[in-house]
């Protein structure tokens, strides 16, 4: 009706249409007479009124009650002042002052992509990231997000940057930045950094991965015996075995003797025999097996 009716009642409809919305054009109000402002009054004067109604909005609105309507009028605001030819640098300034809001915040960083604009994208990232509190996990998916724009723009300096960062700063719970901080170093400055990163606190739960990875056995299964336990060791046991096979018995053993006298069920007797049954693949192991067996 709005599109086809004489122009002498699109005064009549216009004004029609803002009572219907109660001058709330926010995106919680009657979505179709919304809908119909925004989308059907399009000429120049009317959509210079309609921007003055969401400006009397955000001003009006208490927004940090109601965030999700606020960002929904600033971001039709927006879309109304490059409809009425505003300039991109006063787009700037009018969202600048909103984004205390993530959303508002992702939305430019989102434009910056879209248009190409990878280094200004990083930018606000990090601009981003001093707002929120560290290690949560905003500040880190803003992290993630950093290294991989570095490695697209093919920034070395600032991606192995981020990543030595991000794996010192933030608990490694895989070993993905790991690997890719080795790749992106010289052979020389990964055995440089290895220590530090096998006594990063962060580092904690991907200790002995690396130290398996790296090859260093020996330094891993001293580490097993005093701290790990059973579990630890039944962990990198294919890993330690060939090198290592009357050591890790003889450790395994060891454990087994222990928890024999504290095996209070059949379960536990079961898990025990099960693992007995395993140690005779191991050089004497047989005869050690059943002697324990025995006992």
């Amino acid at each position: 009706i709005v599109n086809s009716v004489d122009e002498s009642y699109r005064e009549e409809l216009y004004a029609f249409c803002l009572e219907k919305c109660e001058g709330d054009l926010s995106p919680s109000s009657d979505d179709l007479w919304r809908k119909t402002l925004f989308e059907s009054f399009v000429e120049e004067k009317y959509m210079k009124r309609t921007l003055a109604h969401i400006e009397k909005c955000l001003r009006h609105i208490p927004s940090e009650m109601y965030p999700f309507e606020t960002v929904g009028l600033i971001r039709v605001k927006v879309q109304f002042m490059r409809a009425l030819g505003q300039s991109e640098e006063e787009v700037e300034a009018f969202r600048k002052q909103y984004r205390r809001y993530p959303a508002i915040r992702e939305d430019e960083i989102r434009e910056a992509l879209d248009g190409g604009r990878t280094a200004e994208a990083a930018e606000m990232l990090l601009d981003f990231r001093q707002t929120v509190p560290p290690h949560s996990p905003t500040f880190c998916q803003i992290s993630e997000r950093l290294i991989l724009l570095y490695e697209e723009m093919n920034d070395c300096v600032s991606y192995k940057k981020e990543l030595k960062d991000y794996i010192f700063g933030i608990r490694q719970n895989d070993a993905i930045y790991v690997h890719k901080l080795k790749q992106a170093l010289t052979a020389d400055e990964w055995q440089e950094i290895l220590p530090s990163l096998l006594q990063a606190k962060t580092m904690e739960y991907r200790r002995h991965e690396l130290m398996a990875e790296e090859g260093m056995y020996r330094e891993l299964l001293s580490e097993l015996e005093t701290e790990a336990g059973l579990f630890g060791l039944q962990k990198y046991e294919k890993i330690l075995k060939p090198h290592f096979p009357e050591e890790i018995r003889d450790v395994f053993f060891a454990y087994l003797d222990q928890e024999m006298y504290r095996a209070g069920n059949r379960s536990a007797y079961e898990s025990l025999a099960k693992r007995l049954k395993h140690m005779k693949t191991y050089p004497n192991g047989k005869e050690m097996a059943e002697q324990m067996a025995n006992e």
